[in-house]
């Protein structure tokens, strides 16, 4: 396979904020923070706190009403938005590149100087309880959620980013600014870019509304995540079909078997419909109606994990059915042909999400917050064309322990 090289533009401000960015010839630029602040980081009385805190920065600033922050982007055409993880806090938009200026300076408006209106976070409370509620209202999504909160008990990266009702309820302005001011460390900031702008320019704007904040470094540390429990629990939702996941802790994501361990997932229960999962599960015995793997990393832990979907009867012939898949994989060499379309498919997937720049803008400033460096698509493409089959061997020996793997059932 042959991929465009493009090379990224870099920059350190003297507080410690960070700028990837990456050239572009289209109209459309896309542009964003990036924050090293999730729910792992919250305190026992602030759990739903980064992902209520990122709704409120919307909602006011010291230069701005609600709807003026909206209307900045969008009466150009743009779109702003915002995410929360385990780990990260994303304020980001899309725009025409000559918007560069506007959109950088309203991003650091939000992320510095929002004030937490008191009658706005009543109201967004009562928006975030909504959004929990129909959550819990789809247990295909919710299984995913309680299976990491058994999974990692007793640490804060298993608990899910929405919080509770009555978590989110008890939150208070106070707290808020003080996970802000807590957690909203300009060493711990990225800027990340993907569009048509001369990068001395763009570097011009972010000293003007970021290099120019006060410098706030972090001198707390993460709280390490335990080795992750084993358990077989059932949950009655009074569902017609049973959902389960499978699965145990994996590799964090700096591990130098971390590319092959996203092989062997996608090996086994990618997107596409010739994955193992699927042909032995679905096509061959007709055991589930849905099968998926999953593998997620953090930065010093992880977990990967099989999801079915199947009549309640046929979930422990599923489970059976899988086991043997990842026991085949620990005990049977990958031979070229396999090796060769399993790479091939890993690469493509690859390559058709890099054509969307939102997300790979997303994903480069990810990269550099955690590493302070990103690898291009030609280079990530590279490393997936070394794998080999006894790098495949060895992960799943390394990752799948067979005795350490965990079951959630809705039934």
């Amino acid at each position: 396979m042959n991929f465009v090289k493009s090379t990224f533009f870099t920059h350190h401000f003297a507080n410690g904020i960070r700028l990837i960015h990456l050239p572009s010839a289209s109209s459309v630029a896309h542009c964003g923070v990036v924050i090293n602040a999730g729910t792992r980081d919250e305190l026992e009385n602030e759990h739903g706190m980064a992902h209520l805190l990122e709704h409120m920065a919307f909602k006011g600033t010291t230069n701005r009403k609600a709807f003026h922050i909206i209307g900045r982007i969008e009466d150009v055409g743009g779109e702003i938005d915002a995410y929360t993880t385990k780990e990260l806090t994303c304020y980001y938009s899309s725009f025409l590149s000559r918007h560069y200026k506007r959109t950088l300076e309203l991003l650091a408006d939000i992320t510095f100087n929002a004030v937490f209106p008191e009658k706005e976070i009543e109201k967004e409370k009562n928006v975030v309880v909504e959004e929990i509620q129909m959550y819990n209202d789809s247990p295909a999504e919710l299984i995913f959620d309680d299976f990491e909160e058994l999974l990692f008990a007793n640490h804060p990266i298993g608990r899910n980013t929405l919080g509770t009702p009555e978590s989110v309820q008890s939150l208070q302005r106070s707290t808020i600014r003080g996970f802000r001011s807590r957690m909203y460390n300009t060493d711990q900031m990225v800027i990340c870019s993907v569009g048509n702008i001369d990068p001395e320019k763009l570097v011009k704007i972010g000293e003007q509304f970021f290099g120019s904040q006060p410098a706030n470094f972090r001198t707390g540390h993460l709280r390490s995540v335990p080795e992750p429990g084993v358990f077989h629990a059932t949950m009655d939702k009074d569902t017609n079909q049973a959902h389960c996941i499978a699965g145990m802790g994996a590799l964090h994501h700096a591990h130098p078997l971390k590319y092959p361990l996203k092989l062997v997932s996608n090996m086994l229960g990618g997107p596409a419909m010739n994955s193992r999962l699927n042909r032995v599960l679905r096509e061959n015995k007709g055991l589930v109606y849905h099968v998926e793997s999953f593998y997620s990393s953090y930065s010093d832990s992880g977990l990967i994990g099989f999801y079915l979907g199947s009549d309640k009867q046929k979930i422990q012939k599923g489970l059976k059915a899988i086991q043997k898949e990842l026991l085949l994989l620990k005990t049977k060499k990958q031979g070229v042909l396999q090796m060769s379309r399993a790479r091939n498919q890993l690469m493509g997937q690859v390559a058709i999400a890099s054509e969307n720049y939102s997300n790979l803008m997303l994903a480069m400033g990810k990269s550099m917050l955690f590493f302070n460096t990103a690898d291009t698509v030609p280079e990530i493409i590279a490393r997936i064309e070394r794998i080999t089959a006894e790098e495949v061997l060895e992960v799943s020996n390394l990752v799948f322990d067979l005795d350490r793997l965990s079951t959630l059932t809705y039934s």
